[in-house]
């Protein structure tokens, strides 16, 4: 819903340079190009462009998945299917939604999760050679450094979020 209300909002405001649809009443179309227009507004649409960059506005931006408009809850369930309902793990999760297929093999799709795949990997081995028995979750947050903030984990086999 907010997605929908943000490109409308770009959509009056940027492509159609001002002029009010049909459909949108003159008063909310008023007062969305008089917000267009603040100071504040601009100043937080900057921000957030911004942040949405990497911190720099002139730059080319990495991809950051490969997951397209999907929510990672959707693309568990999808994979929950196709395995006969068994969640995937996080880092099941995290590499199918960072990896594409080249020539029929699996790559990241950049540096960032190239580093957390090969540190995954080291983590897992060591943990085997040890004799450790670690749950996949575990030694995937604790390579990403994630902390639980809500009491749940995407993925966490006691408390999935869907």
């Amino acid at each position: 819903m907010a997605k929908r209300l943000k490109d409308n909002h770009h959509s009056i405001v940027k492509k159609k340079g001002g002029v009010c649809p049909t459909w949108l009443s003159l008063s909310i179309h008023e007062q969305m190009m008089k917000n267009a227009q603040d100071k504040e507004f601009k100043a937080r649409s900057q921000k957030a462009s911004k942040n949405r960059r990497g911190g720099d506005l002139t730059s080319s931006v990495p991809p950051s998945h490969v997951q397209g408009s999907i929510s990672s809850a959707e693309r568990a369930k999808r994979l929950a299917a196709q395995r006969g309902g068994m969640l995937p793990s996080a880092v099941d999760l995290f590499m199918d939604t960072h990896m594409r297929d080249e020539s029929g093999k699996k790559v990241p799709i950049n540096d960032k999760v190239q580093k957390i795949k090969e540190s995954y990997d080291k983590t897992l081995a060591q943990c085997e050679e040890r004799g450790e028995t670690k749950a996949p979750n575990q030694i995937f947050f604790e390579t990403v450094g994630a902390e639980r903030k809500s009491g749940s984990w995407f993925g966490d086999e006691c408390r999935p979020l869907f």
